[in-house]
């Protein structure tokens, strides 16, 4: 008798993250910007990425952040994306700026998954800056 396991084909939405620049200066933008993509072998339905800004952060006066696929919520942090075929993805740029006067020295912001898939390793990024010299921000996977 032949016995054949069989791989069971499911969507895989993986979050990438990254910030342009990791150490601005007083008053200075920054960038964080989101990648997803389905890297499963079947379509990904109801894709929802949440990315809220922490609260020593805001988007600039006149700035909004850009989706190049679904739309963005700063208010819930909520990318709403819907469906993600395999092979599919799309961008997300966030820009922001330090709004506290004292802000902790390494600003951490996330972007994950929700509901994550059964590939959970790769469901949730951070980028981070920090303020200062002599300083690095540590453990953001």
């Amino acid at each position: 008798m032949l016995l054949a396991a069989v791989a069971m084909a499911s969507p895989d939405v993986e979050v990438r993250k990254s910030v342009n620049v990791a150490m601005p200066v007083t008053n200075e933008p920054v960038e964080f910007t989101i990648e997803v993509r389905n890297i499963g072998a079947e379509t990904a339905f109801d894709v929802l990425i949440v990315d809220q800004l922490p609260v020593e952060m805001n988007i600039p006066a006149g700035m909004a952040a850009f989706p190049s696929i679904g739309s963005y919520d700063a208010a819930s942090g909520e990318w709403i994306i819907g469906e993600l075929i395999p092979g599919a993805g799309g961008t997300l740029v966030i820009p922001a700026i330090v709004i506290d006067s004292q802000p902790p020295q390494c600003l951490v912001n996330s972007a994950k998954s929700v509901p994550g898939d059964i590939h959970s390793q790769n469901n949730e990024m951070r980028a981070a800056i920090y303020q200062g010299t002599g300083y690095r921000c540590v453990d953001l996977r």
